[in-house]
């Protein structure tokens, strides 16, 4: 497993969403990739070494391929500190070591399963070269491998990424996959050392259950 870390955040009232990433693609040893999202706007897209808003996850574990809780967010805005309460998870992005792309998706459930899909694939291949991984994870339970999922993705025509679904085959014996989809709300670009970092938060609906979330892919310059 990669020693990247990801802590994501999801206000109560859907207003606020930060994504914090250490030790992902393009990122510096010591620094934290902050992407905050309010309401249709990202208001924060950048690499920091201090003075990060911090996520707090009740309950993670650090060494499981998701974690989800309550969580809280502090940051500050507008010269003062500010406590937002939520729900969290911490997850672990692709290693990306060799790759031309990487991905990573979370889609954070309230009473609904959770899922987090990460995904490599070596530069100049096709996608059957890609390497996915993905797990889902119900309130009060252990993090469920899912056999085989497959993602597709519809891009505008700038090339953002703009729309999503999933398959997930759980397991071998499955005659149906579990169905997801996912709709961009807000998103940003950035250029990272070796890599152009596409950022963005979704709104995820798997099996009917609504769910917030993010899609950020990593694409070697």
């Amino acid at each position: 497993m990669s020693d990247a870390a990801v802590l994501e955040f999801a206000g109560e009232d859907g207003g606020v969403h930060a994504w914090i990433g250490r030790g992902v693609p393009g990122v510096g040893e010591g620094e934290k990739l902050v992407i905050i999202r309010e309401g249709d706007r990202i208001v924060l897209a950048e690499a920091m070494t201090e003075g990060a808003p911090l996520i707090e996850v009740a309950g993670a574990v650090d060494d499981a391929p998701l974690s989800v809780g309550p969580a809280k967010l502090n940051l500050e805005r507008n010269g003062t500190s500010e406590t937002l309460s939520g729900r969290g998870a911490l997850s672990r992005p692709p290693a990306a070591d060799g790759a031309g792309l990487a991905r990573s998706i979370l889609a954070l459930g309230t009473e609904s399963a959770s899922l987090a899909l990460r995904s490599d694939r070596p530069p100049g291949a096709d996608l059957g070269a890609e390497r996915t991984d993905a797990w889902l994870l119900d309130p009060g339970a252990e993090p469920l491998p899912i056999g085989e999922p497959l993602l597709s993705t519809q891009y505008d025509q700038a090339g953002a990424a703009t729309r999503a679904t999933l398959e997930l085959w759980v397991g071998d014996s499955d005659e149906l996959p579990l169905r997801g989809a996912g709709i961009r709300q807000a998103g940003v670009e950035l250029d990272l050392d070796g890599w152009r970092f596409e950022a963005a938060f979704y709104r995820w609906t798997i099996e009917g259950a609504e769910s917030e979330g993010s899609y950020m892919i990593w694409r070697a310059k």
